[in-house]
């Protein structure tokens, strides 16, 4: 369902880093939000591992925390993936519906960086039902829109690395 768009040279960025961005952010979305274990509630694993060592420490700490910011904003990083409590409710059948879009472009930062950054806006639809309710069903559906912008950042391990700025809403 998550078909990546041809990748062609964009700015001064290689089609192999092109390709590279598109390849990264399809892996971290099927780990956010395909990955049956996060579903369930689980730890996102696979997620987490494909960060860069400064998002991962801060989404980790951040798992678990409750309540919200001063503007509505939910204080745990768990909103940056798709993760139901465990037994409620359960996912039904074996299909999770996606369809969406991923562009990229080149961009320049504030430090007069040459920036890749990619544009998505993704729709993930979740068949569920009531753990003793089968006869109440329903469709979650979270549509997820992020930012994902890769570059030379300071104290990065590469020279092109990934950094996430994520938004999104569910709804039944």
């Amino acid at each position: 369902g998550i078909v990546l768009p041809a990748a062609t040279p964009i700015g001064g960025f290689t089609t192999a880093q092109v390709e590279f961005a598109y390849q990264w952010t399809r892996k971290l979305l099927i780990a956010g939000f395909l990955d049956k274990s996060t579903l369930l509630g689980g730890a996102p694993t696979a997620f987490a591992k494909l960060l860069t060592n400064q998002q991962r420490t801060w989404f980790l700490d951040n798992l678990n925390k409750k309540g919200v910011d001063k503007r509505g904003a939910p204080l745990s990083s768990r909103a940056w993936i798709m993760s139901f409590p465990p037994g409620n409710p359960r996912l039904i059948g074996s299909v999770i519906k996606v369809h969406g879009t991923m562009h990229a472009h080149a961009v320049t930062g504030k430090e007069g960086t040459s920036q890749l950054e990619l544009d998505l806006d993704y729709l993930f639809v979740y068949p569920v039902e009531p753990p003793h309710g089968p006869a109440s069903w329903m469709r979650v559906l979270n549509e997820v829109v992020w930012t994902v912008t890769f570059g030379d950042w300071q104290g990065a391990a590469t020279a092109f690395e990934p950094s996430l700025s994520s938004a999104g809403d569910k709804g039944g």
